[in-house]
């Protein structure tokens, strides 16, 4: 006989010699509780602990925002051809003779640029809608496995189990743990 079959066969046996009551639970005290109309050798579980990873996962969150657009003004052609105009038609009414050319080249010239910075200042602004995308990472925590502490022929063990073993484990006499 094994050394498992002797522990678990011997209470039975006596109390089946001695006739006393109560021979079931003795033989419980082996074999755990009935599983499925039969009795099964169980270990009782003292601690079960869920092992648990951190799972990271990146994702975008995207919101729409108000955005306030300044588009600067252009001086086109004809902005500073009137400018160019107008400046030296004011600098004809200065000087005589070859003076008077040289201000009126000179002032459409300054009528040009002054007219050209004048356009340029005028911007005009406007608001639009735009998608703003920022990256956000979230944790999440799931159980890999359960690390059991049982007991099982006067020893303590310690095996890990894909599922929750609840309070009792099945053992096979090679030692082979299943959860119930």
């Amino acid at each position: 006989m094994s050394r498992f079959q002797t522990r678990t066969v011997r209470p039975a046996l006596i109390a089946a010699a001695l006739g006393l009551a109560g021979t079931a639970a003795l033989a419980q005290d082996v074999y755990g509780p009935e599983t499925r109309g039969h009795a099964a050798p169980l270990a009782r579980v003292l601690a079960v602990t869920a092992n648990v990873d951190r799972i990271s996962e990146q994702s975008q969150q995207c919101t729409q925002q108000q955005q306030v657009v300044t588009t600067p003004g252009q001086a086109g052609l004809g902005t500073t051809v009137a400018g160019s105009l107008i400046g030296g038609a004011l600098a004809s009414q200065i000087g005589k003779g070859s003076g008077k050319a040289v201000a009126v080249a000179t002032g459409s010239a300054v009528g040009a640029h002054m007219a050209r910075n004048m356009a340029e200042q005028r911007s005009t602004t406007s608001v639009k809608t735009v998608q703003v995308c920022q990256p956000v990472t979230s944790v999440r925590e799931q159980v890999r496995d359960y690390t059991v502490r049982y007991e099982w022929d006067g020893r303590e063990h310690v095996v890990n189990l894909p599922q929750h073993p609840g309070a009792w484990l099945r053992v096979s006499t090679s030692h082979t743990v299943h959860a119930m």
